[in-house]
């Protein structure tokens, strides 16, 4: 029997976290019960999760005495149990500094009362864990909400060589039996993009996985009506699964730039503008800052996301200008305003995810960019607003994380590819490559 003292961050990620510690004891000090109760008003994810977890506790106190212990499970009574502790000075939790001190206080409690079972304190901050280890406490970070280290090593694409006979037939017929190229050992998951490479040195072809797992398919020129070109080979399979209809949902993450925003952009606009595949272009980013905060915004909603939304009002810029320099070389030095861009075409809209919870959302091209900053809860609120004839796209970067309750394992990018990268209706792909220019790739690679 093991006792798992919980710090408040770990319920704020994950409230059903109380039911992923098996039949061992889960005990709540009472400072964490203080600080879900300062977050509950804040209408976001956070105040979400601590009403979530009040009123799950709550549901334990009708059934038994907390102090004492009552079962998680009703169905069985012998296995794991949860408790609430109050270890006798309130001054420990007054403050919310003091609230690290008050969880180790109750760990040093537990552990000298039953020193048969083991005590660990379970955080998410790293300095609680430190200083749980200065005080010969046990500690663990929570890994309920993390995805396995091997999602992040799938890079979407695999390199295969392909016997001259089987190079001749993709190049003839576009496409091949799947069997011809991979064993049953090794076949990949549905939509994973392929660089095949025949005898000669000289014999390349980018193609990819069908839906079914039955062919391998040479992918198809990009449309010239796209101004935007792939500057390698990760991009190319980044463009094709944008543009493919039957995947739903697409996973671009990669460095600062590698293209990723971009491409997004640029595909939206061909498949929602130019093409009417879709009625409108949805982008979204969520409104975390980089460093120290300028700040209240005045204005309405619209002039409070505009300092958010430049990188993609830069993008918009870019494909405007390509597209003006290709019809008329006049305009090539031309001054262009991307939120102008957006507002004349009628179709692209940005908009907060403040208020996308209850939407049903049909036939849109969803573009949420630097989804890494988003938690599991709020990527899946959002994929699931998905209606009829609707695709998301979501951009990020692993590496550069600004929400300090997710990490690069826990963040909602990352947990939605390890959920979805062996589904048929979706794809991702991992850029390596920076394209930006060449001082922005020497920053990546140096810093």
């Amino acid at each position: 029997m093991k006792n798992f003292i919980i710090d408040t961050n770990v319920l704020l990620q994950d409230p059903e976290a109380i039911f992923s510690f098996g039949d061992n004891t889960v005990i709540i000090p009472i400072g964490v019960i203080e600080e879900l109760d300062n977050k509950k008003k804040e209408m976001n994810d956070l105040g979400m999760n601590s009403r979530h977890v009040s009123r799950k506790l709550d549901e334990f106190r009708k059934r038994g005495d907390l102090r004492e212990g009552v079962a998680i499970s009703e169905h069985n009574p012998d296995g794991g149990k949860i408790r609430i502790i109050y270890n006798g000075n309130l001054g420990t939790y007054r403050k919310e500094n003091d609230v690290d001190f008050h969880v180790l206080h109750v760990a040093e409690k537990i552990k000298k009362e039953e020193p048969e079972n083991e005590c660990i304190v379970v955080s998410r901050d790293i300095n609680v864990r430190l200083k749980a280890n200065a005080l010969g406490l046990d500690s663990d970070d929570y890994v309920g909400n993390k995805i396995c280290e091997s999602v992040l090593l799938d890079e979407g694409f695999k390199e295969v060589s392909v016997e001259r006979s089987i190079f001749a037939a993709l190049m003839l017929k576009l496409e091949c039996d799947i069997d011809l190229v991979f064993d049953d050992d090794n076949t990949p998951f549905p939509n994973c993009y392929l660089f095949v490479k025949g005898p000669d040195s000289d014999q390349e072809l980018l193609a990819k996985v069908s839906i079914c797992r039955k062919r391998v398919e040479v992918l198809p020129s990009t449309p010239e009506s796209i101004k935007i070109r792939s500057k390698n080979k990760e991009q190319a399979f980044a463009l094709d699964a944008l543009l493919d209809p039957d995947i739903d949902l697409v996973c671009l993450v990669g460095k600062a730039g590698s293209g990723k925003t971009l491409l997004a952009v640029a595909a939206g606009v061909h498949q929602v503008v130019d093409r009417s595949y879709f009625d409108k272009m949805l982008i979204s980013r969520p409104i975390m800052p980089m460093g120290r905060d300028i700040g209240f915004l005045p204005g309405d909603i619209e002039d409070k996301l505009d300092p958010w939304m430049k990188p993609i009002y830069d993008s918009l810029e870019v494909i405007e200008k390509l597209s003006s320099s290709t019809n008329n070389k006049s305009q090539k030095n031309k001054v262009l305003d991307g939120k102008k861009i957006a507002q004349e075409s009628g179709k692209i809209f940005i908009e907060s995810l403040t208020h996308i919870r209850g939407r049903s959302i049909h036939r849109q091209f969803i573009i949420i960019d630097e989804a890494q900053n988003l938690s599991p809860l709020e990527v899946k609120t959002i994929i699931t607003r998905a209606g009829e004839g609707t695709k998301i796209v979501l951009t990020g970067d692993v590496g550069q994380i600004d929400n300090p309750y997710v990490d690069s394992k826990s963040n909602g990018l990352s947990v939605v590819l390890e959920a979805f990268r062996d589904s048929g209706v979706a794809a991702h792909i991992i850029l390596s490559e920076g394209v930006r220019s060449r001082l922005s790739e020497e920053a990546a690679n140096r810093l």
